[in-house]
């Protein structure tokens, strides 16, 4: 997942309570949050848009569903998340990730 981020990631979103900035913060966070008692059982993108910004920036938009398992609990949600994504070299890297729940 680090060779997908910038540097100077952020993200924003419910599963913090604070933006996460930077590359440091966002994997120490986001490891500790996949090692922890929620699994992912399923996520799925819908409906993928991109919108090209400038030769090395493009936005990207989808809705997601996704069900997550804790303990027995089940949970099905879904949402719209945003990344915008830079060109660096041959690879398209994550700079900023905004997403929300719907339901």
């Amino acid at each position: 997942m680090a060779k997908c981020l910038t540097d100077d990631v952020t993200e924003i979103g419910p599963a913090f309570s604070s933006p996460l900035v930077g590359k440091k913060q966002f994997l120490n966070r986001y490891e500790a949050y996949l090692r922890g008692p929620v699994h992912i059982e399923h996520y799925k993108i819908l409906r993928p848009r991109l919108i090209r910004l400038t030769a090395h920036l493009v936005l990207i938009h989808f809705s997601y569903q996704m069900t997550t398992r804790k303990g027995a609990s089940t949970d099905n949600s879904r949402g719209q998340e945003s990344m915008l994504v830079e060109k660096a070299g041959r690879h398209w890297k994550v700079k900023f990730i905004h997403w929300h729940r719907v339901s």
